[in-house]
This record gives structure tokens, sequence and C-alpha cells, in this order.
């Protein structure tokens, strides 16, 4: 009786156990993957998300050609930089020049003397004088020129010939030794000399030929009784 009423509850027991293995298996608590796998309770399973890789890095390579391009480049730049800039200061010099010759230009020029036509008259006096000494000696066919060329400048443009003067003894006294300027000196000292003696031989040779033509005058009024003295015809009238 004892052992049918146990194996008659026994169906009860099994029931009652099966139900709090149960109950004990849904009240066990649940973990996180996260948090399995920080405890260790999972392992081996991947995460969801891939790890992050590390950063690319891009090497810049160059090859032959690309050097070779950019130093013949580089070399074409500054040589066309290196000539502009010369071509400039060659320019700017060039104008420096000019500005400086046209004020001396100004300089030398007077305004109160005419340029022509006494430049014309100062031309053909200098070809009269290569002229003149084409069949003569070498020093006269060499001196010839310039001697008639100085001389006619004096007569036909005196001021201008005064101005040149003047910037030739600047540049004389700039760039020339002293030694030059004392030949020069010389030189025209004597040619003054030269050219006051021809001027008094010349005078006198006007004032011999005034009085030889007055004498023919008296002469041949004397002997043919006319009067062809302009003078005295006019005290006459």
């Amino acid at each position: 009786m004892a052992a049918q009423g146990l194996f008659a509850r026994s169906p009860l027991l099994v029931g009652g156990t099966a139900a709090t293995a149960l109950t004990m298996a849904t009240l066990r608590p649940v973990y996180a993957e996260g948090d399995a796998t920080a405890s260790g309770s999972v392992k081996g399973k991947l995460p969801i998300y891939s790890s992050p890789g590390e950063p690319i890095k891009l090497v810049e390579t160059h090859t032959a050609l690309e050097s070779h391009v950019g130093s013949a480049r580089r070399a074409v730049v500054a040589s066309t930089e290196s000539l502009r800039n010369s071509v400039h200061s060659t320019v700017q010099s060039w104008i420096g020049v000019e500005q400086r010759v046209e004020r001396r230009v100004l300089d030398i020029l007077p305004r109160d003397e005419p340029l022509t036509p006494g430049i014309l008259y100062v031309g053909v006096a200098t070809l009269a004088g290569s002229v003149f000494g084409r069949y003569r000696t070498l020093p006269i066919r060499l001196v010839s020129p310039p001697l008639f060329l100085f001389a006619s400048l004096n007569y036909f443009l005196p001021h201008t010939a005064h101005n040149l003067s003047l910037y030739y003894q600047e540049l004389e006294a700039r760039h020339l030794p002293s030694a030059v300027k004392e030949q020069r000196e010389s030189f025209v000292g004597s040619m003054r000399g030269l050219w006051g003696q021809s001027e008094a031989k010349v005078k006198e040779g006007v004032r011999v030929v005034e009085g030889g033509w007055s004498k023919g005058l008296e002469r041949v009024e004397r002997e043919t009784g006319l009067r062809v003295g302009g003078e005295k015809e006019g005290k006459a009238v």
C-alpha cells in the first residue's frame, strides 16, 4: 500500500520537479553580447562590426621623366627671368643716356641763334676744305676739312661754337690728363696768333689795294680829265 501510494504520487513529484526546473531556467539572467564577451561567459563569437584598420598613407613618387621636365622648366623660367631683367636694365640705361644727350643738345644749341641756314653754310665750307686739299700733300689734306669746319662754325654759328668749346673743355677736364689741356691751349694760342697775323695781313692788303685803286683813278682823271672817282663825282654834284 505504501509502495502503491508512492507510485501514485510519483507523477505529481515528477511534474513538480519539472516545473521547478523550468522556473529556475526562466529566472536565470540573460547577458548582452558585449557583457558576455566582457565577462568571459561567451567566447569565440565574432563582433557585429569589423574592427577599424590602420590608416592608409599615400606616398608621393616621382618618375625620372618628371624630374627632368621639372628641372628643365625651372631652368627655362630662371633664364627667362634673367633675360627680362637684363633687357629691362639695358632699356632703362639707354633711356637715361637719351635723356642726358637731349639735355646736353638743348644746352649746346642757343635759343637766340637759328641752326639753319648756318649749318648748311658750315657743311658747304667743310666740303670746300676737302676739295681744296684733295690734290695737296697729306698734312694739308688732313688739316683742311677740320680747319674749314672750325672756321666756318665760328663765323656762321658763333654761339653754338662757343657752347661746343665749353662742352669739350668739360669733357677734357673730366676724362683726359692735364697734358692734353696744355697742348690744346698751346695749339689754340698759336692758331689765334696765326689768325691775328693773317687778319692783319689781309687788312693791310685791302688797304694797299684800295690805295692803289684810288691812285689809279686819280691818274686816269689827271690824264683824261674825266671824273671817274665816285666820291669826287658826288662832291661835284
